[in-house]
């Protein structure tokens, strides 16, 4: 391996070295400052950011709660509403078993009337069945009767005349 032989450095290259060096320390001084500037502000950014997320789990835990008290609200409500409910219901079965009542009695009334009317029908039917088979022997009979009584009248003419 060969080494290297490197040129002397001169004063004026040193002071040169040097001043380069010092502007890049500033130039570095100052990139790190505006980076922790930077840095700083990205910082507050967060922690902003973190109060307001905490906040913001502070205002959803009230709401958490507020939609509690509202669903029990709720619930009370309908928990009454079924009581009202459950005594409309019961009213109605009563007004139901009222009507159930009245129309049974005129049901009764009617299939009363019903069967008196049928009574008649047939008392009547049967008053004319019976005159049907008796009537024509009655009739024979006074035809019978008729004609001897005819008979009769004309020899009762015969013996006046």
């Amino acid at each position: 391996m060969k080494k290297k032989v490197c040129a002397t450095a001169t004063k004026d290259d040193l002071l040169e070295l040097g001043t380069a060096m010092k502007a890049d320390l500033l130039e570095l001084g100052t990139a790190m400052k505006a980076d922790l500037s930077n840095f700083s502000e990205e910082v507050k950014s967060e922690f902003k950011s973190v109060r307001a997320e905490m906040s913001t789990k502070a205002d959803l835990s009230n709401f958490r709660e507020e939609v509690k008290s509202e669903f029990k609200s709720v619930r009370a409500e309908m928990a009454s509403g079924h009581g009202r409910l459950a005594l409309q219901i019961e009213r109605q079965q009563n007004d139901a078993r009222a009507s159930e009542g009245r129309l049974m009695h005129k049901m009764s009334a009617l299939n009363s009337q019903v069967v008196d009317r049928l009574e008649f029908f047939t008392g009547r039917m049967e008053t004319i069945w019976r005159e049907s088979r008796t009537l024509p022997h009655v009739i024979d009979e006074q035809g019978k009767k008729l004609g001897d009584h005819e008979v009769r009248i004309k020899s009762l003419e015969g013996r006046t005349l």
